[in-house]
């Protein structure tokens, strides 16, 4: 008989008032936010949405794992980061400063289990990848549970703090509730056995990455879901970059394998499910959950149809940028939602300062705490406040395309021009507050000297981006746009949190 997920009891142990708050953060793969993932969540809705806030806001940087994971643990943007091939979406050479090493150094017993990087990111930190050189710790876990590699649902290979664990062939190890498992015992470990020192662990499941193999308990589940027809879903379109004009339409046949690709998806989150009711569990079982902030996210979004592309990630759009983001912790007021620009580089400054850890100057993000402490009234304050007294602080987009392949049906899902940086803008509070994406397009090197391609879209009107405007921008308005994404495309530390110049907002509000 296999279980989804075990509790072992142990002595409860009283929280101490004066003891810090713990951390938990909970991290998906590949799960959209405006595609109704959350919908397969019933548990991490009632037990994290309706106990806590929602983010409507919240962004990745770079849509797609590595990269993403490394601004998310370092706060940094790609472009101030070493990566391993040098290219602004591999993988990290080694985390000069990350928020759990600084929690550690505070005094916080410190867990990663799971997803920590991908393939070449882990070739360090893994015993089977190594080729036999020595294998490290990565700094900052007290206790590390790596996969090895990344992706992996069955059969998987992990490294528990530098020694390699291998699982058989079969559904006892499946993934996600292994992960869980082992985030459980970490709980229970360090409250029964460090009761005064406070805890962050971040688990950081697989799923519903490709290929989204759901668990025999899970198999039947949601027999009649299908991927949403949005606006967008199955359109061509001749104004957008090269790999999305070159998209045939979806077949029937395509359209059917992504509805399964949608189902199995759902059934892997319930997987996760079964992970978050187990962690706030355990957190219940040894009263530690009044004085714990739970945070659910991805690393980034996931499109499925849109533009007739398949199942893929990487473009710049919402259904990849955009992420889900849940907080549940002390004094956030339970069913609130919270309408200020998140960003992703923003985590890990918000988790040190939960943690009453000084701001790390080399961190490109900023902290987002006091946000969540003010979601019940931060939308009616913002829309309160004169627009141009609201600082419009743009998120920075940066992708480096790579050789051409093929999504799971069929479609493109990347190629070497598919390179870009931009801009995202949205005015936090405002129903009809400005809401702007701004692309830049360039050949692989990430040479933006001078763009093969324009794509500009009013999202407020526009939602599902089917209408370029680059060629319909003012003169000045597109040369202020390509100033300023010049500018932010070199940010360093606090200046990647700057507001736009007001010139530029002006002639925005004016278009």
């Amino acid at each position: 008989k296999m279980a989804v997920l075990y509790l072992i009891s142990l002595t409860l142990v009283l929280i101490d008032a004066a003891k810090p708050p713990n951390v938990v953060v909970v991290i998906t793969d590949d799960q959209d936010s405006i595609l109704n993932s959350l919908d397969a969540m019933p548990k991490t809705r009632q037990l994290l949405q309706q106990a806590g806030v929602t983010a409507t806001n919240y962004f990745t940087s770079t849509p797609v794992c590595c990269p993403s994971r490394s601004q998310v643990l370092s706060g940094r943007y790609s472009h101030n980061q070493i990566q391993i091939k040098g290219g602004i979406t591999s993988c990290l050479r080694q985390l000069k400063t990350s928020f759990p090493a600084h929690l550690q150094a505070a005094g916080y017993r410190t867990g990663m289990f799971g997803k920590f990087l991908n393939g070449n990111g882990m070739t360090r930190f893994c015993p089977n990848l190594s080729n036999g050189d020595p294998v490290e710790q990565p700094k900052g876990w007290d206790t590390f549970y790596g996969m090895c590699p990344d992706t992996c649902y069955i059969n998987c290979t992990y490294v528990l703090n530098q020694q390699e664990i291998k699982h058989d062939l079969n559904y006892s190890g499946y993934s996600p509730s292994q992960i869980g498992n082992r985030s459980v015992l970490f709980l229970e470990h360090s409250f029964s056995k460090y009761p005064d020192q406070p805890v962050l662990m971040y688990t950081a499941v697989h799923a519903p990455h490709l290929p989204c193999t759901p668990p025999p308990w899970y198999l039947n589940a949601y027999p009649n879901a299908t991927a949403p027809r949005v606006p967008n879903y199955n359109v061509h379109v001749d104004d957008h970059h090269w790999l999305v004009s070159q998209q045939p339409l979806l077949t029937l046949k395509q359209q059917e394998e992504i509805d399964q690709v949608y189902r199995n998806r759902w059934r892997t989150l319930l997987s996760v499910d079964d992970v978050v009711a187990g962690i706030v569990q355990t957190l219940e079982t040894y009263q530690q959950l009044d004085n714990t902030y739970i945070f659910f996210t991805s690393d980034h979004g996931f499109h499925m149809g849109s533009f007739a592309l398949g199942v893929a990630k990487r473009q710049p759009y919402d259904t990849d940028l955009r992420i889900p983001l849940l907080v549940r912790g002390p004094n956030i007021t339970a069913g609130s939602s919270l309408s200020k620009v998140l960003f992703n580089v923003d985590l890990g400054p918000t988790i040190m300062d939960i943690a009453q850890v000084a701001p790390d100057t080399d961190m490109d993000g900023h902290s987002f705490y006091r946000d969540l402490l003010n979601s019940n009234n931060s939308d009616a304050i913002a829309q309160r406040t004169a627009k141009a007294a609201v600082p419009l602080i743009p998120l920075l987009v940066e992708y480096q395309g790579a050789e051409l392949s093929k999504d799971a049906v069929g479609q493109l899902q990347r190629c070497r021009n598919d390179t870009y940086r931009g801009l995202r803008i949205v005015e936090e509070g405002v129903s009809d507050g400005l809401n702007w994406a701004y692309f830049e397009f360039a050949q692989h090197d990430y040479n933006f000297t001078n763009p093969y391609m324009y794509e500009v879209y009013n999202v407020r009107e526009d939602p599902w981006q089917l209408t370029n405007l680059a060629s319909q921008l003012s003169d000045p308005l597109r040369t202020a746009l390509r100033q300023e994404m010049q500018a932010r495309a070199s940010c360093t530390s606090s200046t990647c949190h700057d507001a736009l110049p007001p010139t530029l907002v002006n002639l925005l509000r004016q278009e």
